[in-house]
């Protein structure tokens, strides 16, 4: 005959299950960033050929623009 309790491990499910769903949460919330940053992306660029077409100019160098990274002013100077 054991004299040894079982133990319970009904607190230990719970955890693992919280995290589980944090950890599932989370992940929804960085693709539904990603999905909103390139609708974003591709907002501006339909905004950047709107402006070619309208300006009529066939050659603007907008392809070169980097959206992703932070503005860094002296670049853009240097750009000018």
């Amino acid at each position: 005959m054991d004299g040894v309790r079982k133990k319970p491990e009904k607190r230990k499910k719970l955890r693992e299950k919280r995290k589980e769903q944090k950890d599932e949460a989370l992940q929804q919330k960085k693709e539904e960033l990603k999905r909103l940053k390139n609708l974003k992306k591709q907002e501006i660029y339909e905004r950047m050929k709107a402006i070619k077409e309208i300006a009529g100019v066939d050659n603007a160098d907008f392809d070169g623009v980097d959206l992703d990274g932070d503005f860094d002013p002296n670049a853009h100077d240097r750009q000018c």
